[in-house]
């Protein structure tokens, strides 16, 4: 029988797979090189082991601190910038600005790539603010309920589930309020 790509799993194809990952390589490439399983059969290995999975996440982790390299190297990097052109029979140094774009368009790209891989370190952070007054209505137990009620329907839960929900908080409330009064 002739020997085929490997569709079994091992540590040492997982270890070599990573690897790969982690020198910036998508699953699409490493599935072309000799001996290594295809694109599909490492899909369905992350699907189906947990091990690979966390040592693929770890090295995608590692590809994303790289590129973070890479894009101070590409912004500082501008030997292309500025080409040649010949005007009135004199040399004349102009920008390249097709190699700029291109250049603009790699950091924009891992940029957004490392902003998807590692959110919490690269993303976009979102913050709120609030002005104006805020107000604390006291309530009873009975008008938080109704009021917990209507809102918990109108986000779209069943009646009964609502009032289920609602019955086991106040039942919740009255066990906490209990307890703390054994405490005192």
């Amino acid at each position: 029988m002739p020997a085929g790509r490997p569709s079994n799993y091992s540590d040492e194809l997982a270890d070599e797979i990573c690897s790969l990952v982690r020198d910036g390589l998508p699953i699409r490439e490493i599935a072309l090189f000799d001996g290594l399983p295809t694109d599909r059969t490492i899909w369905r290995w992350l699907d189906e082991k947990p091990e690979f999975r966390q040592k693929y996440a770890s090295a995608k982790e590692v590809q994303a601190e790289r590129q973070a390299e890479e894009l101070l190297e590409i912004a500082d990097n501008g030997r292309n910038d500025w080409m040649e052109r010949h005007q009135d029979g004199e040399a004349v140094l102009v920008p390249d600005h097709e190699h700029i774009n291109r250049s603009r368009l790699r950091v924009d790209t891992r940029k957004w790539l490392m902003s998807k891989m590692l959110p919490k370190k690269y993303g976009d952070r979102t913050s709120i603010e609030h002005s104006g007054a805020v107000s604390v209505d006291m309530l009873t137990d009975s008008a938080l309920s109704v009021r917990l009620f209507a809102e918990l329907v109108a986000l779209g839960i069943a009646e009964d589930q609502a009032r289920a929900l609602v019955e086991d908080q106040r039942g919740s409330a009255i066990e906490h309020v209990a307890a703390q009064d054994d405490e005192g």
